[in-house]
């Protein structure tokens, strides 16, 4: 009779008052991951965890430091981690940082790069001695599934090293699909950049980025890449060229990257390369003709004032590009001239002007430019970093202050004039028109409170205020006419 009771007992749902306290355990686990299962992270820091892991199937993040000499494991251990992952359809990264790797461990990581849902293998700051490198190839050779993210970062691989990743990428061939690789400060020199580059121009076509930053690349070396890149691909967006010994050919090659738009790019990094007078124009001539780019790293290439004024010539003829950086450039006065562009250009969004050397005088003529021309400009800037200048921190909180408003203030406005033409629709009103039909575009012009709007088909859009006079509107429809008849 005890039994029973006791069985009876075991059977019972636990108590109500629990269950908060269990789903308050288990939801973020839900919704840590797309579909509702959070992925499996196996990290572990010696060779026979890293190779239990590797046995034991159920892991999908598999990170590791392995901080000692990887050889020191059993042959057996090495054999059975080999063998089950012939049939793992788990694992979707791999990311050994870090760490030394000897050469029964590049069996293994060859192994497993054919493991067909592996997506990213990130082997950053890990030493590839040429034995193990070769092992590891073996893998991407013979893999046959796509590969989203291949991470080099400080491997020492040079252009020997480079080269057997060249071959290893044409042999893998257009299934592998690889979409972001990074090879920076990878020791890669002209030789190596020249092979590389052969290779891109065959494919792969799917690569979205490429960053080899920190390579003695110079002026043969980055032309060579850029020609590859153009020839095959047409998806490129991410092009990181931080420190590679950029000069006059290097500078060409990218401003005619630029104007002739033969590539997508969005974010180009350029920072720590030191660019003369002549080199700014030439690069300023390509973001003058660019469609695309829509962040540009300037940061450390001794513009100084001068650079910086070529520079904002530019963007006047430039309507893409929303992050511009431009820190440890010893830019003082030009910060001024650089504004005032910014504000008739309309795009920009973030200006990063940290560790430069605008003093008080130099901020307090930005705050009475931002005072007198934000609210009648177009602009959307919304940050400017003056971190670590010479000038007092109250400069950069008013500047902040002045954007943060005048976002507000488009943002209510905006808000008003779609309540405004919901109304308009409800009682059938005309909603266009009000002050004419801009030809070219077919979009309507009206004032509302003082405020030229633009009205597309999208969205309405709050161009500038009446009080400048002639409206900063492209168009043709804006002036004259100046009745408030849609308020």
């Amino acid at each position: 009779m005890r039994s029973t009771v006791a069985s009876s007992k075991q059977q019972q749902p636990p108590p109500l008052h629990r269950l908060p306290l269990l789903v308050l355990l288990v939801l973020p686990l839900l919704l840590s991951v797309p579909g509702g299962r959070a992925a499996r992270e196996c990290k572990c820091s010696n060779p026979a965890a890293f190779l239990v892991y590797a046995r034991a199937g159920d892991c999908e993040v598999l990170h590791a430091t392995l901080a000692d000499m990887s050889d020191n494991v059993f042959r057996s251990d090495v054999q059975q981690a080999l063998k089950a992952l012939d049939s793992n359809n788990k694992i979707t990264e791999i990311r050994l940082i870090r760490s030394v790797l000897g050469s029964r461990f590049g069996q293994v990581l060859g192994k497993a790069l054919q493991i067909s849902s592996l997506r990213v293998v990130d082997l950053s700051h890990t030493p590839l001695p040429l034995e193990v490198w070769e092992l590891v190839l073996a893998g991407l050779r013979a893999r046959r599934h796509p590969l989203d993210s291949l991470q080099l970062t400080n491997t020492g691989l040079g252009d020997v090293g480079v080269h057997r990743l060249s071959e290893a990428l044409a042999e893998a061939g257009p299934h592998l699909q690889l979409r972001h690789l990074n090879l920076c400060s990878s020791s890669l020199e002209h030789g190596g950049a020249v092979r590389l580059a052969a290779v891109l121009a065959q494919g792969p076509a799917s690569l979205r980025t490429i960053d080899l930053s920190a390579n003695m690349l110079g002026d043969a070396g980055v032309p060579a890449v850029l020609d590859g890149l153009v020839q095959h691909n047409t998806t490129l967006a991410t092009v990181k060229l931080h420190d590679v010994q950029c000069g006059p050919g290097c500078v060409q090659a990218i401003a005619e990257l630029l104007g002739n738009n033969r590539l997508p790019i969005a974010e180009l990094g350029l920072s720590k390369n030191p660019l003369d007078l002549g080199e700014v124009q030439v690069l300023q001539h390509g973001l003058a003709r660019n469609k695309h780019l829509l962040s540009l790293d300037l940061s450390m290439c001794a513009l100084g004032n001068a650079g910086v004024d070529v520079l904002a010539a530019g963007l006047a003829s430039n309507h893409r590009l929303q992050t511009l950086r431009l820190s440890l450039n010893a830019i003082s006065t030009s910060a001024l001239g650089l504004v005032q562009e910014i504000l008739k250009n309309g795009h920009l969004q973030a200006l990063d002007l940290s560790y430069n050397q605008l003093n008080d005088q130099d901020c307090e003529q930005l705050v009475q430019l931002l005072e007198d021309k934000l609210d009648y400009s177009e602009t959307v800037l919304s940050r400017v970093d003056l971190y670590r200048n010479p000038a007092q921190p109250r400069f950069g909180e008013k500047i902040t202050e002045l954007l943060v408003a005048k976002q507000r203030r488009d943002a209510r406005l905006l808000a008003e004039v779609r309540e405004l033409i919901a109304e308009k629709k409800r009682a059938g009103d005309a909603v266009g028109g009000m002050l004419g039909a801009d030809a070219h575009s077919k979009d309507n012009f009206f004032f509302h409170k003082g405020y030229l709007v633009r009205l597309s088909d999208r969205a309405p859009d709050v161009l500038t205020s009446s009080g400048d006079g002639s409206s900063s509107s492209s168009s043709g429809g804006g002036s004259g006419g100046g009745s408030s008849s849609s308020s």
